[in-house]
């Protein structure tokens, strides 16, 4: 496909190498390598909230916006 112009190298720093490989039951399988990946990725800097606590301090809220449900689902 690189040859044939139907996709191109990528020079993202966040790219990983991919093939196609055979399964042992003749099915073909994509694998992605993300060891350097994994490598470039910050750690977390801050602890999940404990999903215990998380009913109770939503308890006594009225009202949610998209705003509020998008902020707390990607965690800006």
């Amino acid at each position: 496909m690189l040859e044939d112009g139907i996709i191109g190298k990528s020079t993202s720093e966040w790219a990983s190498p991919q093939l196609i490989v055979w399964k042992p039951s003749g099915d073909l399988r994509i694998c992605v390598d993300y060891g350097e990946l994994n490598e470039a990725t910050r750690v977390a800097s801050h602890l999940l909230p404990n999903m215990t606590e998380t009913p109770e301090r939503l308890a006594d809220a009225k009202f949610f916006t998209k705003i509020d449900l998008v902020y707390g689902y990607h965690q800006r």
